[in-house]
């Protein structure tokens, strides 16, 4: 229905198209004012739904206004306007609309989250109801179809009877008056799945380092839902990632490790999940590494050595604890009682040497002590008893010169040393004798002798040395210095060396000469 109407100076018209329909209705309102005498005229629309109205001025040659409105709510309403020019002189005209329910739009943003064997789907409301109140939504997965409704005041729904491990999308329609909307466009995708828990044991514990430590983890569903959680384990130690175990059909996932240093360790286990079961983490379980024991073994190379005799001390130190098959690692003291004779560090094959020449006459408890290290704890071998002896000596001896005339002096020298595998230097003093008879002693250290003017014959001489703390005595073999006669006439005899001799004492050498 359009109506007008025109004052004395003042006019005004007003139509809508479509002036009925279904809401939203969306109208084209075309107003049309005047005035004779062309003066500015003030208009004001009103829609007749209690929205703003529209306003404003229009000047000569006066153009129609056209404005757009949507009626959102069902009824009946009065569309008007209304003109003024500045003298007061006023027009009306109005419309009538008629906007009938409708309808709903799609509900937007649809966001899925999923759980154990449901979802849970949320919306923002259509923008347009129409016209009536919306009495309720519906929410349809897919694939299955399966549904869930509620009434028109809640914004989301629990979709239940799911699948886990099956991905779904969701659409919303809304419900009024007149009927269902269509479907809003499908949610994000979600994939349900069933909750699990993870424990850990381990074994043995404590355990000794570098033996087999054997981690086991359970994961178990936890809810009522079919199938079993696959997939796999990562064990940790602290932040360290120990390695992957894989899901057993009956839920068990281990891994054997021989990595643990000796202390203490917080290890976990998580379970990483698959498509049908969500992942989780089990309680930290404190598990206790301790060091494996160990055996030292102590040879000596001598236990029966002469002094200055190197002798070598051989440490085997191995671990004790069955199972453990690594090799101690460190180093080894050696020790004289409580005199320490020094360390030598373990090789490869957990063997320590260590040689000394240096052990004092008389009896020596020896004995290796292996200091342990973060895996092995120490050991002390058992006493070697090592004894140590005076070592032999070999004494020489020399004379010079070896032959002579009667009535000469022979110089005489000798020495002592150490016979291997004896070593030092000796000390002491040294003995002559002349056809067994003493002649003199001297220091070792000067053992030079002359002897008394000789008498002509063989004269055997033996120099033996007297030995001291470290060294046995020896004597030097027998040295022969051939002393000949002085007879100018080549009959006669050394009177001294032969008494009773008729000679004469000779005039050139000095000696007594037969003749």
């Amino acid at each position: 229905l359009f109506r007008s109407s025109t004052g004395n100076d003042v006019s005004a018209a007003i139509s809508a198209s479509p002036d009925a329909g279904a809401v939203p209705l969306q109208a084209t309102v075309t107003a049309t004012i005047g005035a004779r005498d062309s003066s500015e005229l003030t208009y004001t629309i009103d829609f007749g739904d209690g929205t703003t109205p529209a306003t404003g001025t229009a000047d000569a040659p006066y153009s129609p206004i056209v404005v757009s409105h949507t009626y959102t709510t069902k009824g009946n309403y009065e569309l008007s306007v209304s003109a003024s020019d500045p003298q007061g002189n006023t027009a009306s005209a109005s419309d009538d609309i008629d906007a009938n329910p409708s309808l709903p739009g799609k509900p937007t943003s649809v966001n899925a989250s999923a759980s154990d064997r449901k979802a849970t789907v949320s919306w923002t409301p259509p923008a347009s109801d129409g016209g009536e109140s919306i009495s309720g939504y519906t929410v349809t997965a897919s694939p299955g179809g399966e549904t869930a409704t509620v009434d028109g005041s809640h914004r989301s729904a629990t979709v239940t009877g799911l699948t886990n491990g099956t991905a779904y999308t969701f659409t919303v329609q809304a419900t009024n008056s007149v009927g269902t909307g269509p479907s809003s466009t499908a949610s994000n995708q979600v994939t349900p799945q069933g909750p699990t828990t993870t424990a850990l044991t381990a074994a043995p514990n404590p355990a000794v380092y570098a033996n087999d430590v054997l981690l086991t983890a359970t994961v178990s569903p936890a809810s009522d839902a079919p199938g079993a959680p696959t997939g796999s384990v990562e064990f940790f130690d602290g932040t360290h990632d120990l390695g992957p175990g894989t899901v057993q059909p009956d839920g068990t996932a281990t891994l054997d490790v021989t990595t643990l240093s000796q202390g203490d360790h917080s290890l976990t286990a998580q379970y990483r999940g698959d498509t049908a079961w969500t992942g989780s983490t089990s309680s930290a379980y404190d598990e206790q590494v301790v060091q494996a024991t160990t055996t030292t073994d102590l040879q000596a190379s001598a236990q029966s050595p002469v002094f200055g005799q190197s002798v070598t001390l051989t440490a085997t130190v191995a671990s004790s604890t069955a199972g453990v098959t690594a090799t101690p690692a460190g180093s080894v003291e050696f020790t004289d009682g409580s005199i320490e004779l020094g360390t030598a560090p373990l090789d490869a094959s957990g063997v320590a040497k260590l040689s000394i020449s240096s052990l004092a006459i008389g009896n020596h408890p020896i004995t290796a002590m292996y200091d342990g290290a973060q895996a092995f704890a120490p050991s002390t071998s058992s006493t070697v008893p090592v004894t140590v002896s005076q070592a032999s000596t070999t004494t020489q001896l020399s004379a010079s010169p070896q032959t002579v005339t009667a009535g000469h002096t022979v110089d005489l020298s000798a020495g002592a040393a150490a016979r291997a595998p004896g070593a030092g230097i000796p000390t002491g003093t040294v003995s002559y004798t002349e056809d067994g008879n003493p002649i003199g002693t001297e220091p070792l250290t000067s053992s030079a002798l002359t002897t008394a003017a000789l008498t002509a014959g063989d004269h055997v001489f033996v120099a033996t040395y007297s030995g001291d703390t470290n060294f046995l005595a020896s004597a030097s073999a027998p040295v022969t210095v051939v002393v000949t006669s002085n007879n100018h006439d080549g009959g006669g005899s050394d009177s001294s060396k032969y008494p009773g001799g008729g000679g004469t004492l000779c005039g050139s050498c000095g000696f007594g000469c037969f003749g």
